[in-house]
């Protein structure tokens, strides 16, 4: 009951801030979810349309940690029942504050993940896009505020994949 309530609350949470809801077929389950329960999956690495390095790695490695954490049964590809792939197709920092003098205080990241699984027969069964933001505070200096969005980079791919996970269980 407790897992329901907090996916209707994430879901209905989550319809303004870029997340879809799936359609519902023959291989989803009877909630409206692609179930991975027991089943094989391979996740290529995901791509990027970006120009941020590595940015794809850390939502690739988040997107495997978290299905590690969860019991999902990571293969091949060849012994694979599923195939996850994806790129991240948006990327952009925007000001959020600034002080008196015109100094920016606080920028917002906003990340955008499409992600497709398909089954062994190469059909797409899965392809919605994803779409996250977290707030930093800019730092003293240039190397101290990107290490502040690569901890932004880390929280977004982390709630992303978090939320797939609750789509494929």
């Amino acid at each position: 009951m407790y897992n329901k309530l907090v996916l209707i609350i994430l879901l209905t949470l989550s319809l303004g801030c870029g997340y879809t809801l799936l359609d519902k077929s023959s291989v989803y389950s009877e909630n409206g979810t692609l179930s991975v329960i027991g089943k094989r999956v391979f996740v290529y690495p995901f791509k990027s349309k970006v120009k941020e390095p590595l940015v794809e790695v850390i939502f690739t490695n988040k997107l495997i940690e978290s299905f590690m954490k969860s019991g999902i049964i990571l293969s091949s590809p060849e012994d694979a029942d599923y195939i996850v792939n994806g790129e991240i197709s948006g990327y952009s920092l925007s000001t959020m504050a600034m002080s008196k003098t015109g100094e920016i205080g606080v920028y917002r990241l906003r990340v955008t993940v499409n992600v497709a699984i398909r089954d062994r027969e190469g059909k797409v069964i899965f392809n919605r896009s994803f779409a996250d933001y977290e707030d930093y505070p800019v730092e003293t200096t240039i190397e101290f505020t990107k290490s502040r969005e690569r901890e932004a980079q880390a929280k977004i791919s982390e709630r992303i994949a978090q939320l797939l996970v609750l789509f494929l269980k």
